[in-house]
């Protein structure tokens, strides 16, 4: 008797074997992820954004990335440029995009330390508005959704955010920074500091 059966248009047979290999995927394969820690920002910049599109509203991408080590990437990236903004309003976004309802990729990131390399960059631009918002938007789905990352936060974001000037930030970004603070101070009177 045949493996398989003929159907009207399809043929069904035995299961294909699976595959133990993770797929690779242009935005996240070595080039990529050795792109993004480049310390050249012509190299690191595109890296970025192409993993941010990637993942953007992508579940599986989003895991498959964090397997291949997109987050320790993005950190070593935005540690490379510092004081490059545009560099650390893409690594944000990029953390953003590769954290949001991705618990594991949270509990990496603020193990790595990314939390406390994003809200320098606060600090160190202090005039770039729209950098702030991409930082207080990745703080907020890291820190508004998982404890060890509003434990992270409480440590490295609390006066920076305290800091930003109402009269000048976006309005959202004020209130997203005032709701952070907010979560920041229920988990210290909580005893838990």
């Amino acid at each position: 008797m045949s493996s398989s059966v003929r159907s009207p248009g399809r043929v069904f047979g035995p299961e294909p074997e699976e595959s133990h290999e993770k797929p690779s995927h242009p935005a996240w394969n070595s080039d990529a992820l050795a792109a993004m820690r480049s310390p050249d920002a012509e190299a690191c910049g595109p890296a970025l954004d192409a993993l941010s599109a990637a993942v953007f509203n992508d579940t599986d991408a989003k895991a498959l990335a964090g397997d291949a080590g997109a987050l320790l990437a993005i950190f070593e990236g935005i540690g490379q440029h510092p004081f490059n903004a545009a560099i650390q309003s893409k690594g944000a976004r990029c953390l953003r995009r590769v954290c949001l309802k991705n618990p594991l990729a949270c509990a990496s990131a603020a193990a790595i330390g990314v939390l406390p390399a994003i809200t320098a960059a606060i600090e160190n631009h202090p005039d770039d508005y729209d950098l702030h918002q991409e930082v207080i938007w990745a703080l907020s789905t890291l820190a508004l959704t998982y404890e060890t990352c509003i434990v992270a936060a409480s440590r490295c974001a609390y006066d920076p955010l305290k800091r930003l000037d109402a009269t000048r930030e976006n309005p959202k970004t004020i209130a997203m920074a005032t709701f952070i603070i907010k979560k920041i101070d229920e988990w210290r009177c909580g005893n838990n500091r």
